[in-house]
């Protein structure tokens, strides 16, 4: 299962270009929590991509743990973090992350697509001094 969140990310990553390499580059810690409605979404694929400002820099990816946290690491190689500068992020779920999360599938979008994206596109700037509070919180809306 978590070899399938991992190939998600990877196949993401070549589909929109990995970005050049991390050399001269600095790079600085980043790491936070995913939520579905509140509730920690385990194993789940976390992918920044690098906006226009930052042409040289690597994509970073990470998975989320039981508890819905999160480390980046650089697609490139194996070094934590991320380069400071603007991102678009995408947030994919593993088939069984919703489920866990929620205790059933109804009302999720997609939830029969194992490759569903969690949010629209979202962006986030990662300062330059890094962070531990990149959190994304996923609403959806309840039936009645």
């Amino acid at each position: 299962m978590r070899n399938l969140v991992y190939l998600a990310a990877a196949g993401m990553v070549l589909v929109v270009g990995c970005g050049g390499g991390s050399d001269n580059l600095s790079v600085v810690p980043v790491s936070g929590k995913i939520t579905w409605n509140g509730q920690p979404l385990p194993n789940a694929a976390v992918v920044y991509l690098p906006g226009q400002s930052l042409k040289n820099a690597p994509t970073a990816l990470a998975k989320t743990d039981q508890s819905g946290a999160y480390a980046l690491k650089l697609s490139t190689t194996d070094q934590s973090g991320a380069v400071p500068g603007a991102y678009r992020v995408r947030i994919r779920r593993a088939p069984t992350a919703i489920a866990t999360a929620t205790n059933t599938d109804a009302g999720v979008p997609g939830a029969a697509a194992a490759d569903a994206d969690l949010l629209p596109e979202q962006t986030f700037e990662v300062p330059k001094e890094g962070t531990s509070s990149a959190n994304f919180d996923i609403q959806t809306a309840t039936k009645k």
